[in-house]
C-alpha cells in the first residue's frame, strides 16, 4: 500500500505540473497522465484528492512553506522542488496522512527529480511542519483569501458583498458530490441511488461513487448534471411536441433534459470531440430517435429554419464551477473574461437569427462574472429589435426566491442549497423575441 500511494503521489505532482506550469486544464492532466491511468481505484481517488487539495489550498500551503524556510527559494531548479512541498504540506495539514511517509516520500521525489542537494532541507521543513501542524495554516478567513486569485476576490465581493463572497470561497474549498438528473421517479431514484433530491428531477449522491458502476448509469435512467444547470430549461415550461435548438450543447445535459420532458431537439456544437460526448450521452439516455446532433460553428450556423424555444449555454470562464474545477483559479484571468464577453456578445446575436417571432432564448452560463451574464444582456438587448427580458417566476426555481434577481435573471451561488451538498454557480436570462 505504501509503495501504491508513492505512485499516486507521483501522479499527483504530475498532474499539478500540468495545470501549474504548463497550463493545461485539470481534466486534460488527469487523462493525459499515464501514471494515473495504472493505479488502482483507491489510489487513483488519493491521486486525484491530493492535486483538488494543493489546488484549492494553493495560496495557504505557500505561506506555510515560507514561514519555514530560512531564505526564498529561487532559481528554476527550485520550482519542481516547491510543488514536492506543496504536495507534502497538503498531506500534513489538511489530509492528515501520516507524518513519517509524507516526508520519506517527498524526499524521495526531491532525489529522483534531481535535487539531491535540497534533501536534507526538505528533510528539515517537513519534520518541522509535521509537528507544527496544528497551528501553521493561516486563520479562516486569510486562508480563504491567500487561496483566491485577487481579481476573484475582489470582483466577487463587490457583486455580491462579503459575507456571499465568504460563503461562496468556503463552499470552494469542499469536494462536491455526484449530482444527477433523472428521467423516472426522483423519489423512487433518491432511494435507491440513497441520495438527498434537491428538487424536480435533481439529486445529489451522499457518497462518492464511480459513475460508470452506479445503479441505472448502464441502462439510461440518469444523466450527470448539477441542479443548477438544470433550471434553464424550466423557463421554456411545458415542451412536449416542441421543436427547440439547443446551442453549444455539448456534453448534453439540457439536451436529455428537454428529450426527456418530450421535446424534440436540434443539439449544436463546435467540437467534434465534444459532440462525441453529447451523443454518446444521448445513445446511452435512449433520446436519439427525438434528438438530432449538429458539428457547426455557431456564428456560421446557416440553418434556414427558426424556432419557437432556443437554448444558449455560451462557452464562458466556468468560475461557477470551481468547486469541480478548481484549476480554475490558476488559469483564468480578468483579460480572459474580457475575451469571453466578446465572444458571448457574438454568439447571443448569432443565436437570436433562429428564434422565431414570439419565440424564447434563453441564454445561460456556469459564470459568476457579471461580464459572461448580466453585462451581456445590457450590451446586446438594445441590438435585438425590441427583444425584451422576461423575468423568471418563482414556480420556475421551485419557490427559491432568493435564485431570482432584481431584473428577473437567475443567479445560483455554491452555497445555495448546501445543506444538501451545494450546487453550481449559473446565471441564466430569458429573452423574448416580439
Amino acid at each position: 500500500m505504501v509503495e501504491r500511494l508513492s505512485n499516486a503521489r507521483t501522479a499527483a505532482l504530475h498532474c499539478l505540473n500540468s495545470v501549474l506550469l504548463r497550463r493545461k486544464p485539470l481534466h486534460q492532466a488527469f487523462s493525459d497522465n499515464r501514471s494515473m491511468n495504472l493505479l488502482e481505484p483507491r489510489e487513483r481517488a488519493f491521486a486525484h484528492l491530493l492535486t483538488n487539495s494543493v489546488l484549492r489550498n494553493l495560496g495557504a500551503l505557500d505561506e506555510v512553506i515560507d514561514v519555514l524556510l530560512a531564505r526564498p527559494l529561487a532559481g528554476p531548479d527550485t520550482v519542481r522542488l516547491r510543488m514536492v512541498m506543496r504536495l507534502a504540506a497538503a498531506q500534513l495539514l489538511l489530509l492528515e496522512t501520516k507524518d513519517y511517509a509524507v516526508v520519506s516520500n517527498a524526499v524521495s521525489m526531491v532525489e529522483t527529480l534531481g535535487g539531491g542537494r535540497y534533501c536534507s532541507l526538505v528533510n528539515a521543513l517537513l519534520r518541522n511542519m509535521a509537528r507544527r501542524k496544528a497551528t501553521l495554516l493561516p486563520e479562516r478567513k486569510r486562508h480563504l483569501r491567500l487561496s483566491t486569485p485577487h481579481w476573484l476576490w475582489q470582483s466577487w465581493g463587490k457583486i455580491f458583498g462579503e459575507e456571499a463572497r465568504d460563503s461562496i470561497v468556503e463552499q470552494h474549498m469542499l469536494s462536491p458530490l455526484l449530482a444527477v438528473n433523472v428521467k423516472g421517479d426522483p423519489e423512487e431514484w433518491e432511494q435507491r441511488l440513497q441520495a438527498k433530491r434537491v428538487f424536480g428531477q435533481s439529486l445529489i449522491l451522499s457518497e462518492g461513487s464511480r459513475v460508470r458502476e452506479l445503479e441505472g448509469f448502464a441502462e439510461g435512467a440518469w444523466w450527470v448534471q448539477d441542479p443548477a444547470a438544470a433550471l434553464p430549461i424550466r423557463a421554456f415550461g411545458d415542451v412536449r411536441g416542441m421543436e427547440i435548438l439547443d446551442l453549444c450543447a455539448a456534453p448534453g445535459g439540457k439536451t436529455c433534459q428537454l428529450a426527456a420532458a418530450g421535446a424534440r431537439v436540434t443539439a449544436i456544437d463546435y467540437s467534434q470531440e465534444r459532440l462525441k460526448t453529447l451523443q454518446e450521452n444521448l445513445e446511452r439516455t435512449g433520446f436519439t430517435e427525438i434528438t438530432r446532433s449538429v458539428l457547426a460553428d455557431l456564428e456560421d450556423f446557416a440553418e434556414q429554419k427558426q424556432y419557437k424555444a432556443v437554448m444558449l449555454d455560451a462557452p464562458c470562464s466556468g468560475t461557477g464551477t470551481i468547486r469541480r474545477h478548481p484549476d480554475i483559479l490558476h488559469l483564468k484571468s480578468q483579460e480572459e473574461v474580457k475575451r469571453l464577453h466578446a465572444l458571448q456578445c457574438r454568439l447571443l446575436t448569432a443565436a437570436w437569427r433562429s428564434v422565431a417571432s414570439g419565440g424564447l432564448l434563453v441564454y445561460a452560463c456556469c459564470s459568476l462574472q457579471r461580464e459572461e451574464g448580466e453585462e451581456v444582456i445590457e450590451r446586446c438587448l438594445p441590438k435585438l429589435g425590441g427583444a425584451e427580458v422576461v423575468p423568471f417566476s418563482e414556480e420556475e426555481v421551485f419557490g427559491r426566491e432568493h435564485f431570482i434577481t432584481e431584473q428577473g435573471f437567475l443567479r445560483t451561488l455554491p452555497f445555495f442549497e448546501k445543506e444538501k451538498g451545494g450546487m453550481d454557480g449559473f446565471f441564466a436570462a430569458k429573452i423574448k423575441k416580439p
